[in-house]
């Protein structure tokens, strides 16, 4: 299914504020600059597992336990609109080259287009 982008102040505060609340624990990964930590840098163009908002909300959903991550990050089920307002949220962040991120593994992440 397609997800439409949000793109309006309040959704991209709700989704900054799931992000980066400990319920969810998607900061302690991801970092609050979103420049990767344990998991992958969100900013750039190198992406793991798809960079569509419906790939952002899948891999929300479903987690990639073998690497760490829980589904919904903590397994703290998330609403249909919160799941969009993280996606925006991330998507929004994209390309805000953050400080010292997380090198790019050229052998696993692939060009977002």
């Amino acid at each position: 299914a397609s997800v439409a982008v949000l793109t309006d102040a309040a959704s991209l505060a709700k989704g900054q504020a799931i992000f980066e609340s400990t319920k969810n624990l998607c900061v302690s990964c991801h970092r609050a600059d979103l420049g990767g930590l344990v998991g992958p840098n969100l900013t750039d163009d190198q992406w793991l597992h798809g960079c569509t908002p419906a790939e952002i909300v899948r891999s929300i959903i479903t987690g990639f336990p073998p690497k760490g991550m829980l589904p919904y990050g903590s397994g703290a089920k998330l609403e249909p609109e919160e799941l969009v307002q993280v996606a925006s949220y991330v998507l929004s962040r994209r390309g805000s080259s953050p400080a010292n991120p997380k090198a790019v593994d050229p052998a696993r992440d692939k060009p977002c287009s």
